[in-house]
């Protein structure tokens, strides 16, 4: 648990999570694949960075669970959910006059969100599936302008990348291989980092979100 939510966060809260969060593991095909280290540091956490905290498991499970009920692993119910999730409620990308970090009931009520909040958005809805989710990013790219923030998902022992806002398949985004080729392991700026909710081997401040921690997983894309 982040050092902000300690005290702050009541009993009721987490143990809603954790009930709802085992509950989508029994449930669903795949929840038994999941090793219970990944399941905890990528299923179980109530937040991604520092967006307002609520239980958004119930709600995103009862909608989305019977879209996916035919899928057979992780990937494919990821791929799923993302091909559907944004026209369900007609969510856009707006990068401009919103907060960059958003909840999930935020984003479903104004409709629009930046890119960080689309994929903070999504990484819930994947884990409120049992499908292990992280919130990826790059402060700035070496071959192209600006930042970019998304989704990682597991499976199988390895993680695959979404775009979010806009569907496209696992693996395939305009982010790859160029400009993601290009960032530099190790470098604050020019790396991608992934979010982290426990304490991990290497981990390092999140320089594309201050005040939250991370590991350096640019040279999965290198």
């Amino acid at each position: 648990m982040p050092a902000r939510d300690r005290g702050a966060v009541d009993a009721g809260f987490l143990n809603r999570h954790i009930e709802l969060a085992l509950r989508a593991r029994a449930a669903l095909a795949w929840g038994a694949e999941v090793p219970f280290n990944i399941f905890l540091n990528n299923v179980l956490p109530y937040a991604s960075l520092n967006e307002q905290r609520e239980v958004w498991r119930h709600f995103l499970f009862e909608e989305l669970s019977p879209i996916v009920r035919l899928c057979a692993n992780t990937l494919q119910a990821a791929d799923v959910i993302n091909q559907n999730i944004w026209g369900r409620w007609r969510i856009q990308l707006n990068n401009t006059r919103l907060p960059q970090v958003m909840s999930p009931s935020q984003v479903l009520a104004t409709g629009q969100a930046s890119s960080m909040s689309l994929s903070i958005f999504l990484v819930n809805a994947l884990r409120s599936l049992a499908i292990p989710a992280r919130l990826v990013g790059t402060v700035e790219w070496r071959a192209a302008s600006g930042s970019h923030t998304w989704v990682e998902v597991w499976h199988n022992g390895r993680w695959s990348f979404l775009d979010s806002g806009e569907y496209r398949p696992v693996n395939d985004t305009w982010f790859y291989p160029i400009p993601a080729r290009n960032q530099v392991a190790g470098n604050p700026q020019h790396g991608i980092f992934a979010a982290s909710f426990q304490h991990e081997v290497g981990e390092v401040p999140l320089p594309w979100a201050p005040g939250n921690h991370g590991i350096d997983v640019t040279p999965h894309y290198k």
